[in-house]
């Protein structure tokens, strides 16, 4: 019963890992998109 519950924990543990890196991964991404955005804008504007 208790190595089942500890399992049960581990599992949730995992879980919750997996949740914040994927949060991770997607305030990183969505810094790269905005950082690139500003990047071109910059660069229309030196064209113009």
């Amino acid at each position: 019963q208790l190595e089942k519950r500890v399992s049960i924990l581990e599992e949730d543990a995992v879980h919750r890992h997996m949740d914040e890196m994927e949060e991770d991964m997607k305030s990183i991404l969505n810094f790269t998109i905005s950082t690139t955005e500003q990047l071109t804008e910059t660069e229309d504007i030196k064209t113009t």
